[in-house]
């Protein structure tokens, strides 16, 4: 690449500082060799139902918010293209709730959300259509220095596509959780499908047989076939006739009770697991065992979700549709987009009461901030800020001369 284009790029931004190589795939991406682990995509993962319950909650929650458009006077626009666009009406066919709740699905398992941005000629945006399945995505460069997204067979400019991602180790392409905890979600179904095995065959517990003398072939296919009609579950406490000569080895096992094998413990500690892959207290996916002592109380455990797992990412798509959809000239205007997360943060009645106070007495908050804030109308005089009339300076007044 010559010095020249080296230097455009940098003058527009410095997006290109340094090449990790042509396809910029996940490091986390294929399987390992040898490994044991049964097979998990995105059907097989749903079946399990703390995956499912995370992604559900993180989904719902983030749709849930409400997306604004707002001036450098923090003033919410509703005349601006984008306020209608990404709060009401994306695309013909969903809702500003269902495109952002589908996207964050989409990062939650693949780590990315992406969408085709649909452009008028001037250059605003019509719509954004979400791809439904973002995992076959990469991002490539070209000989000439040009990065561009490819899935399948189809190439797609930057500016083509609305990318929203998820924590990268490259910077391109979000990291894939559905990938990284293939380990744990394999565990996970491999110790579900022992446990629907065990309860199918009602927590029986197996053995062997001592015959006195040797069974032709007819009637070993006979017993076998006694033996799996006994093993059914409708069978369960039912006696079984032997076979002349025949009598069972008491205290030999070959199958060890779910209780033995912990195989409850493990399904147990497999939920946590998943919701350190997700991020999730376990608390909000009702799991409550008495181990997952994540926060004391469920403000704490609000309070723990919206900072460390709602924030980062709120703030991680704010600055990508800042960039990817937003003009220079939106941008030079002060114009910002914020979801606002006014409802998590909502405590108990009292504490909210005491903040309130708070606020009106030392003149932060007006009567209605306040009442918008529990979504009450607006009053005639309530936009006054007002002090306490005993407050006096810290440091004394100058005296004059």
């Amino acid at each position: 690449m010559s010095i020249l284009t080296k230097g455009i790029q940098w003058i527009r931004g410095g997006w290109r500082t340094y090449s990790p190589g042509n396809n910029l795939v996940g490091p986390f991406y294929g399987d390992a060799p040898g490994d044991d682990l049964v097979p998990v995509d995105v059907a097989a993962a749903a079946k399990i139902s703390a995956w499912w319950a995370c992604i559900y909650l993180n989904s719902e929650v983030k749709g849930s918010l409400p997306l604004q458009v707002r001036d450098k006077n923090k003033k919410i626009v509703y005349q601006h293209d984008l306020s209608e666009l990404l709060r009401v009406s994306p695309n013909a066919i969903q809702t500003g709730q269902e495109f952002w709740s589908m996207q964050e699905a989409h990062k939650c398992m693949h780590g990315n959300g992406i969408s085709r941005i649909t452009r008028r000629r001037d250059g605003s945006i019509i719509s954004l259509e979400p791809f439904i399945d973002p995992s076959n995505f990469s991002m490539h460069q070209r000989p000439s220095g040009a990065w561009y997204y490819k899935n399948g067979e189809e190439e797609y400019a930057p500016n083509e596509l609305f990318h929203l991602k998820d924590f990268s180790l490259n910077g391109y392409m979000g990291a894939s959780r559905l990938d990284i905890g293939r380990a744990i979600l394999s565990a996970q179904l491999t110790a579900n499908a022992a446990a629907l095995r065990g309860f199918k065959q009602s927590i029986k517990v197996g053995g062997f047989f001592e015959v006195t003398k040797s069974l032709d072939k007819q009637q070993l296919i006979d017993f076998n076939a006694r033996l799996n009609t006994y093993a059914q579950p409708e069978n369960a406490n039912k006696w079984m006739t032997l076979l002349a000569g025949m009598k069972p080895i008491e205290g030999t096992k070959f199958t060890m009770k779910p209780a033995e094998a912990e195989l409850l413990t493990s399904r147990a500690f497999g939920i946590e697991e998943i919701c350190r892959l997700q991020n999730t207290p376990p608390q909000l996916i009702g799991h409550v065992d008495k181990a997952s002592s994540w926060a004391s109380s469920l403000e704490n455990v609000n309070l723990f979700y919206l900072m460390y797992r709602i924030m980062p990412g709120l703030i991680r798509d704010e600055a990508r549709i800042t960039k990817s959809l937003m003009t220079r000239e939106d941008r030079a205007k002060g114009l910002q987009v914020r979801f606002n997360i006014t409802g998590l943060q909502r405590a108990d009645a009292k504490t909210r009461t005491m903040m309130y106070a708070s606020a009106l007495q030392n003149g932060y908050l007006n009567v209605n901030e306040v009442r918008d804030l529990e979504d009450r109308m607006a009053v005639d005089g309530g936009d006054e800020y007002r002090v306490q009339m005993n407050m006096a300076q810290a440091t004394p007044l100058p005296t004059a001369e």
